[in-house]
């Protein structure tokens, strides 16, 4: 198991524009080319219904691998988030619309830019920027990993 990066797990009070804007942007010709496909996804990585920890350890894992293997540009699906509200309140979850929930509130989405901040994954990391709405948008992050020669 790989040691985990010495940063708050639980902390998740900084809004994810702001942790986004910890590490410099993706630039534009970049998250464009990646967007329209003119520049490969090398790999991607699904954290969708993890523990913070779970979600840690793999995202660490799969960078690491990643960039082992020379890959460029990962995909990072943390999910969108939301608060489902409790079974008591009249609409059961399964039959509500998105709308309905608390959207902003994913732990994971305002998490995976302070981790990918963290030192153990920096030295991997040369930026990362939200994706387009066709590989998840709000919900999912392009990370471009360094060029280690």
């Amino acid at each position: 198991m790989l040691p985990l990066p010495h940063i708050n797990q639980t902390d998740p009070s900084l809004s994810t524009k702001a942790a986004a804007e910890i590490r410099s942007q993706l630039d534009r010709r970049t998250q464009r080319r990646l967007a329209r496909g003119h520049q490969p996804i090398d790999s991607r990585i699904d954290l969708h219904g993890l523990t913070q920890k779970q979600a840690l350890e793999r995202l660490v894992r799969h960078v690491m691998m990643a960039a082992g293997r020379g890959d460029r540009a990962i995909l990072v699906i943390t999910g969108k988030g939301g608060r489902q509200n409790p079974q008591t309140t009249g609409v059961p979850v399964a039959f509500r619309r998105r709308d309905s929930f608390d959207l902003g509130s994913g732990v994971l989405r305002r998490m995976v830019p302070l981790w990918l901040e963290s030192p153990q994954l920096s030295p991997y990391v040369h930026s990362y920027g939200p994706a387009h709405d066709g590989h998840g948008g709000d919900g999912a992050l392009y990370v471009l990993l360094r060029r280690h020669r």
